[in-house]
């Protein structure tokens, strides 16, 4: 089945992608321990998977050769997914179910979500651009794709961090070896120069980004030693 990666939530529910099914295993927690409740039907190879700041469930579909099947405009080349899940209440028969399935762009995913505004920042490794989803329920556009940020040929983004205190998510274009900062609000861009680049950490109070060194291109071991 080769499980991808896993996320619990404060209901006591396990969400495990299975990439080689193309599902999302839902587990319950209760005293006699953890039980399979059921599978959700996601899009095709789901590998990374994360719970936004409201609750719900995000699963990357990294797709294959950039083509997902989970709904007909996911169907074509250079396209991925992601499907957005519903934390059910604790202890519920059905303890999950699907919101919606968003066609997002070619590549493996990760993603990362802004507090103000409220967005979720997804990249798209093969095509070296990042799909922005709108997640602020009040909103007219809540749930779709706003935006697609081309980051230019080879910047293979791979990894976020947020900081509050500037308002910019960091991207990891690991492969160009920069990171680029783009403002939650306006999404201008602005690319900073780094030694190389891997995914980054944001301290508490947001003032401080900590980006390992790694080589994708020249050192197979991806190391350089510094930070």
């Amino acid at each position: 089945s080769n499980p991808g990666d896993t996320t619990t939530t404060a209901n006591d529910h396990i969400f495990v992608n299975v990439s080689n099914a193309n599902k999302v295993a839902v587990l319950n927690i209760d005293s006699s321990g953890a039980k399979l409740v059921k599978y959700i039907d996601s899009g095709k190879n789901p590998v990374h998977i994360y719970q936004d700041p409201s609750g719900k469930i995000w699963s990357m579909n990294d797709g294959t050769s950039g083509v997902d099947t989970i709904n007909s405009s996911c169907s074509a080349a250079g396209v991925g997914s992601v499907t957005i899940i519903q934390d059910g209440a604790k202890g519920a028969t059905d303890p999950a179910s699907v919101i919606k399935n968003l066609c997002i762009g070619k590549g493996h995913h990760k993603a990362i979500f802004t507090s103000s505004p409220k967005r979720a920042f997804i990249s798209n490794i093969s095509d070296s651009s990042i799909s922005v989803v709108d997640n602020e329920p009040t909103s007219g556009t809540y749930l779709t794709v706003i935006s697609t940020i081309s980051l230019g040929a080879g910047a293979g983004p791979h990894g976020f961090s947020y900081s509050s205190m500037s308002g910019k998510v960091y991207i990891s274009a690991q492969t160009a070896g920069t990171i680029i900062a783009v403002s939650a609000s306006s999404l201008t861009t602005e690319t900073i120069s780094t030694t190389k680049s891997g995914p980054s950490v944001v301290s508490p109070n947001g003032q401080y980004i900590a980006i390992p060194g790694k080589d994708t291109t020249t050192d197979s071991n991806h190391l350089i030693g510094k930070i």
